[in-house]
Parts: structure tokens; C-alpha cells; sequence
């Protein structure tokens, strides 16, 4: 029997839409080759293509053949659903998840989960109000409470015809010529605080006060003040007096354009300025400036492929794989579970797959056993932090384009998730695989 190689594998959406309806396809494209490696070319193949529900061995709600022959480039291309169009567009893709199982001939060629739902699919279930007009619209705040006043105020009756008053003028001459007549909320707010203090005879506050301080009259001179003065003190009169010529400076030595100060609770320090690039950061409650750090920087025993908001946290890849080929663990048959299933965090799920019972060696333990730039804390990466250096592939040195990668994230007992480096994709394959690994760490 001839073997199969799917070296390509693409799914993307065709709007074939009609009058504002939803897609019914959706388009599945690869690239064949034999066992070999060799494109297979303008033949002649039956593509059967297969939809599960729940689970890669799940229940097939979907199946079809394609009949179609293979581009000079060994390239296949079909609409998934323009043949049985009523299966296809009885699936229910809010009850997933879903995979794709593809044969090419009589030849299994593997399954995949479709990691998300199109949504012109969904919408035929899901519909929502996404008009910005309607909700920055005062009409978009009215409720069952609005409504239900407004009907009772019609039960009222007629107001132009039920006797109600349409206008009506003060003309109260006493009202308005009392002093109570410019009374406001203002006041009341004032008066209001003043009764907090409490009863100004029995509360102890101050009913007079006379300026008695020697201290005071010896050591200031203060004559006819005026606004924005300062005070100087003057060491001939032993005084602190004011300033009447006009305006004066503080000088604080030793200062140059661009410099900052602050506070650090008992005096005034100056900040020397920064040069280009830099970032002031508050280090140890002292503000300070440090370098911003930038993608595809040599740093920290590698190559920067990730930077934080602040410039001074990210993620660093080695300068080289770290295997050319090695199973993701010896353990293959038994899963860790939830502490290395992590997508985000490759750190912890390294360490659990290191700590379980039985490990001897792994793609995550090479990984961590590296020391790269004397630095002793790399690790596997997860889905996402390897998905960020494919991002970044071409600022990091000697990335086999056309490999796969293992990422440190668990997909079940027997799975584990990798990148395919020439196209970008993700998928789950069986943990003897041997794949290439690259470890990265954070800084």
C-alpha cells in the first residue's frame, strides 16, 4: 500500500454567501507527498473528509468524499460541505469541541481539532446587537422601569385637556424681599458642616485670641507685604524679612538642563537626567532610570523575543536548539495532569513534567539542564510562548524552518502540543515523538 505525507494542511473560511445568508463551507487546502518526501503531482485521489464531536475517537456528525486530482505542486484544494450540504449544515458547532479526520485514498492521515468555530457558522445560532450608534444613543438606557412610569403618567390622562396647571409665576412679594429668598444649597451645605462641630459654647473652640509670641515679633520682619513675595533671611538683621525687589530665584548647586528631584521624606535629591532610551522606574521607592529593552536584542544569554510594557521584563530565547530529536518524555502512557497543561506558563509545566514519578529524561530536562550564558533557570516553552518566538523567528539565530517543535504544554496521557515552524501551526502528536527543542527564559 503507498503511504502519504500531509505536508500542508490549511483551513480558512470561503464566504460563499448569498444575500447577507451564512457560509455553508469552509476550505480545507494540503500539499501531498509520498513516504519518500516527493510532491505527488497531477494524480488523480479521493479525499475523504470526516467531523468529530468531542473527542479525537468521538462521534462523526459529518462525512464526505472529494474526487480531485493534485496541482503540479501537489497541492489539493476542496470546499468541506459543497457536497453533502445538508449533513454539513445540520452541525451544531456550539456543542464542540471538533475534530478533522483526514483519508487520502484508504490512507488515515491524522486528526485534528479545529481550535475554533467560525463565526459565520455559529451566527446562525448567536446574533449580536453590535450597533455603536444605538448603544451611544440615549435610547439604549431606557428599561422596564422607564416604561412603566410613562404608562402610568398616560393613565393620568390628557395633560393639555385633565385641568392640570400648564404654567405657573411666583409673585409672592414678601418671599422675595426677605433675606430667605437668596438662600441656597450652598449655604445649607455650610450650615449643615457647622453643626457637625457642635455647640460652639460647650465644645471648647477659641472665642478670642491675642498675638503674644516674643519669638515671632524678634525674628520676622514682615512690612507691607504683597502677593507672590517670598521671605530671605538676612544674616545683618539676624531676621527672616521680605523680599521686596521684585522676584527671586532658589539655586540648588550643582544642577544641569533636563535634571528632576524628589522627595525621599527628609530632603529634596536631584535626578541627573537620562539619555535616550532610557525609562524612569521606581526601584527600591528611588526613581531611577533604566534601558529599555527591545525584540531581538542580544540579552541575558540569548536573543529577546518578548518586552513587556515597561521595557524591563520579557522573555529570552537560546542562540541555538538544544536537541535535534528527542521524545518529549520516557514516560508516555501515564498523564501529569493540570500542572503541565499550561498554555502560557512553560516554567511550571517543565518542573512537573521533571518531577513525575518515573522520569528519566525529556525534551523539558534538556532544556533545563542548559546553562547558557551562565544562567541556570531555562526551561521548555508552552503553546504560547513558543507561538511568540515563530512570531519573532527571524530575530532569533538558526531556526529549522521546516521542523517541528516540541512545546513543554500536555494534551492527555499519551499527547503532548507542538509548532510546526513552516507554516506555523499547532497540533498534538504522540509523546515518543522526536522533535527539535529551543529553550527560552525570562527576565
Amino acid at each position: 500500500m503507498r503511504k502519504y505525507i500531509l505536508l500542508i494542511a490549511l483551513l480558512s473560511i470561503n464566504a460563499m454567501s448569498l444575500f447577507a445568508q451564512s457560509p455553508k463551507m469552509f476550505k480545507y487546502q494540503a500539499v501531498l507527498r509520498d513516504a519518500t518526501g516527493e510532491i505527488i503531482a497531477l494524480t488523480p485521489k479521493a479525499i475523504n473528509v470526516i467531523i468529530l464531536q468531542g473527542s479525537p475517537a468521538g462521534t462523526s456528525v459529518f462525512s464526505e468524499t472529494h474526487n480531485i486530482t493534485t496541482t503540479a505542486q501537489g497541492l489539493i484544494t476542496i470546499n468541506v460541505g459543497s457536497i453533502d450540504t445538508t449533513a454539513f449544515a445540520a452541525i451544531n458547532w456550539e456543542n464542540g469541541p471538533f475534530f478533522i479526520k483526514i483519508k487520502v485514498d484508504t490512507a488515515t492521515m491524522g486528526t485534528s481539532q479545529l481550535l475554533s468555530v467560525p463565526y459565520a457558522l455559529q451566527s446562525k445560532t448567536v446574533e449580536n446587537e453590535t450597533d455603536p450608534v444605538f448603544n451611544a444613543h440615549v435610547a439604549h438606557s431606557i428599561n422596564s422601569i422607564d416604561t412603566n412610569k410613562w404608562n402610568t403618567a398616560y393613565e393620568w390622562g390628557n395633560h393639555d385637556t385633565a385641568g392640570y396647571l400648564k404654567s405657573y409665576t411666583e409673585t409672592d412679594p414678601i418671599f422675595n424681599a426677605h433675606i430667605a429668598h437668596s438662600i441656597n444649597s450652598t449655604d445649607t451645605n455650610k450650615w449643615n458642616t457647622t453643626y457637625k462641630w457642635g455647640n460652639h459654647d460647650t465644645a471648647g473652640y477659641l472665642k478670642s485670641f491675642t498675638e503674644s509670641d516674643p519669638l515671632f515679633d524678634s525674628t520676622f520682619n514682615i512690612i507691607n507685604p504683597v502677593k507672590n513675595q517670598i521671605l530671605k533671611y538676612d544674616s545683618a538683621s539676624g531676621k527672616w524679612i521680605n523680599v521686596t525687589s521684585g522676584t527671586a530665584n532658589i539655586s540648588i548647586p550643582g544642577q544641569t538642563a533636563g535634571d528632576m528631584m524628589y522627595y525621599d521624606g527628609a530632603n529634596w535629591v536631584r535626578i541627573p537626567k537620562g539619555t535616550e532610551g532610557q525609562v524612569l522606574i521606581m526601584q527600591s521607592n528611588v526613581p531611577t532610570w533604566k534601558t529599555r529593552h527591545y525584540i531581538g536584542e542580544s540579552y541575558g544569554g540569548g536573543t529577546i523575543f518578548y518586552v513587556d510594557a515597561t521595557g524591563q521584563h520579557g522573555l529570552i530565547a537560546a542562540p541555538n536548539d538544544q536537541s535535534s530529536g528527542i521524545a518529549w518524555s520516557n514516560i508516555t502512557n501515564v498523564a501529569i495532569g493540570a500542572s503541565a497543561s499550561s498554555h502560557i506558563d512553560g516554567l511550571t509545566n517543565t518542573n512537573a513534567i521533571v518531577a513525575q514519578p518515573g522520569h528519566t529524561s525529556s525534551a523539558a530536562l534538556t532544556c533545563k539542564n542548559y546553562s547558557g550564558g551562565g544562567y541556570n533557570d531555562w526551561y521548555l516553552p508552552a503553546t504560547t510562548e513558543l507561538t511568540m518566538m515563530y512570531t519573532h523567528w527571524y530575530v532569533i539565530n538558526y531556526f529549522t524552518k521546516t521542523a517541528f517543535y516540541w512545546t513543554s504544554t500536555e494534551y492527555d496521557f499519551s499527547t503532548s502540543w507542538y509548532h510546526y515552524f513552516f507554516t506555523g501551526a499547532e497540533s498534538y502528536s504522540a509523546k515518543t515523538n522526536s522533535y527539535r527543542v529551543r529553550a527560552i527564559r525570562r527576565f
